[in-house]
């Protein structure tokens, strides 16, 4: 299920990214729990920001952000679950959730950038349906040193385009 963010879930989101550090953080992000509180407060309040919390069994296991300011194109913003969950199929329900909802809104386009070294978030991404579009040479730095960073993308399937804002029914998606 996914439901709003909620600021009790700011700490073991920071958990979640610390799992796999070199797989969600680059020199440019949040480097105290202080920020990433900051930083995660700052992103529920922005209106063209979907943010989300994953649970499993009434559990949250993950997070799933996306810059959508309305019309066409969305950005995903970062999908990071817990190790656990990892294999089990909750992150990929919850993406085709979100995804579904985004193109009966009446997205067309939804971007995902990734760094190039993350296999496993691309494996993932293909599976949903987003393919490699190009790879962004030395766009962030990473422990000190630049690195790529790939864009991958998924298009609306054909009829699937439709009008209409993110259905949420008591704050989750339907």
């Amino acid at each position: 299920t996914l439901i709003q963010f909620q600021a009790e879930h700011i700490e073991l989101a920071w958990n979640w990214v610390h799992e796999f550090p070199k797989a969600n953080i680059d020199d440019y992000g949040p480097r105290t729990i202080e920020d990433w509180t900051k930083a995660c407060c700052d992103r529920v309040r922005n209106e063209a920001e979907l943010f989300f919390t994953v649970t499993n069994d009434g559990e949250p296991v993950g997070i799933i952000g996306v810059t959508w300011p309305g019309g066409r194109l969305a950005v995903m913003h970062g999908i990071c679950f817990t190790r656990k969950v990892h294999r089990k199929g909750v992150a990929r329900e919850a993406m085709q959730v979100l995804l579904s909802q985004l193109f009966a809104a009446g997205v067309e386009r939804i971007e995902a950038y990734s760094f190039a070294t993350n296999g496993r978030v691309h494996r993932f991404l293909g599976k949903l349906g987003f393919h490699q579009e190009g790879i962004l040479r030395q766009r962030t730095v990473q422990d000190g040193r630049r690195i790529d960073v790939r864009l991958n993308a998924m298009l609306a399937p054909v009829g699937q385009q439709g009008g209409g804002p993110v259905k949420q029914v008591n704050n989750s998606i339907a």
